[in-house]
């Protein structure tokens, strides 16, 4: 209470956000959740909502989300290899994010569209003399822009390239070397 006999309250960033969420889910009620199986292998994804951006970690290949629409913004997968060193693929969604519905009442499958194969993609620029190769980069099967990581010490095994056709009748696996 101030001197004019005027109560103020003063509210953080966060108390202002967390109140804000509650009046928009329904003034403090809990909205109705939906379970939804994730039929892929992922760590996390996220995905923007009817409530915004949600970072979402399956348990068990599942998910509980409100009703709605939703649009897959990234994925990030971890696996382990045989030396028990942990590889992270985090892909983010830049164009057409597949569309996920959950509808109340049904039975809710996401497929996320990840997989296991992703394109090399590399700029050629020619000059008078040469083709010069730069911008190399890791693009998923929906055109997700691909960072892959790892945990181990030092350098990483050397990278393989996978080179096949459409009906695979051409397979070629070549090796980098760093350097």
């Amino acid at each position: 209470m101030d001197a004019s006999g005027k109560t103020t309250i003063r509210l953080g960033l966060l108390h202002v956000v967390a109140l804000l969420s509650a009046f928009c889910a329904g003034q403090g009620q809990s909205p109705e959740q939906v379970q939804v199986e994730v039929l892929d292998d992922v760590t996390s994804f996220t995905v923007v909502g009817p409530s915004g951006l949600l970072k979402l970690i399956p348990q068990d290949h599942k998910v509980a989300v409100a009703p709605g629409e939703y649009k897959l913004a990234q994925w990030e997968m971890t696996k382990l290899n045989a030396q028990k060193i942990a590889w992270t693929v985090v892909a983010r969604v830049t164009s057409l994010p597949p569309v996920l519905k959950a509808v109340s009442g049904q039975s809710n499958e996401w497929n996320l569209g990840t997989s296991r194969k992703f394109n090399a993609k590399v700029d050629l620029m020619r000059s008078r003399d040469y083709i010069l190769a730069g911008n190399p980069r890791l693009e998923g099967p929906n055109r997700e822009k691909v960072q892959l990581s790892w945990s181990g010490k030092g350098q990483p095994p050397l990278p393989k390239l996978l080179i096949e056709n459409a009906d695979k009748t051409y397979k070629q696996q070549l090796t980098f070397s760093y350097g």
